[in-house]
């Protein structure tokens, strides 16, 4: 557990974070496509890595498109889909509420691995991050390592604390990683796993990702990340392409 999540700790050292360049905020709206539905509202601290990708919803007003996770101070790693057009988006870190950004970046390089059906994206940010209480890099995992059938972990994004009543705060859900052989039957022909970790929510009839596509969203495990939200149709378990079998190429690129 890090050292800074400790409520007493946060009241003191985390105070200048909360707030950013307030000149440069702008109206920020919520897309109804990037949700986590029910879930429990993150603490100060907890989960310090985890950035909001956005861009200009009509040329005036940022919205939350995906999330991310910082890995370094000058890398982001989220989901290949994410980004489109790196020009119009900012990448919002330290906070635990979107309309009051901790601190405000923007891409200035890209990186998608190619050779496994684009699953992933780096994103080097300017300015680099600066970090304290709230603004942390998630530890990576070991090459090729394995995640366990039957483990607990936890995605966090934001979304809604019930269907269709969204909220601006950040949310954690537990899920339950499940056997490779199991997901490929109830995916029903999807076409690999073979990068990918597949998981279920617990108490998934008020818990669960089914309207996220939240793009990027974290799977950590003790301050791990291990896999980064793929996809949910609802009926299927989530996808999660599994970070260990991607080292190599994150190290090549930002040497973590």
């Amino acid at each position: 557990m890090s050292y800074c999540y400790n409520v007493g700790l946060i009241l003191a050292c985390c105070a200048v974070l909360a707030y950013g360049v307030p000149d440069k905020l702008q109206p920020l709206r919520t897309r109804a496509s990037s949700k986590i539905v029910g879930g429990t509202p993150v603490a100060s601290g907890e989960f310090p890595w985890h950035v909001s990708l956005q861009d200009l919803y009509d040329g005036q007003n940022w919205t939350h498109v995906c999330d991310g996770s910082i890995i370094s101070s000058e890398f982001i790693l989220t989901d290949q889909i994410c980004i489109n057009n790196p020009s119009i988006f900012r990448i919002v870190a330290g906070t635990l509420n979107l309309t009051i950004p901790g601190s405000i970046h923007y891409i200035s390089e890209l990186f998608a691995d190619d050779r496994t059906g684009r699953h992933l994206s780096l994103a080097r940010v300017s300015p680099p991050f600066k970090f304290g209480c709230n603004t942390r890099p998630v530890q990576l995992p070991a090459r090729f390592a394995e995640t366990a059938a039957g483990s607990v972990f936890t995605v966090t994004a934001w979304g809604s604390l019930e269907q269709f009543e969204p909220t601006t705060t950040l949310l954690k859900v537990q899920s339950l990683i499940i056997p490779k052989d199991e997901c490929s039957i109830l995916l029903e022909g999807f076409p690999d796993i073979t990068y990918f970790i597949c998981a279920i929510e617990f108490n998934s009839e008020l818990h669960n990702m089914c309207y996220l596509q939240g793009y990027g969203s974290p799977l950590v495990h003790d301050g791990e990340l291990r896999g980064v939200f793929y996809i949910d149709h609802c009926e299927w378990p989530a996808l999660y392409t599994e970070v260990s079998l991607f080292r190599d190429w994150i190290f090549r690129i930002t040497g973590v």
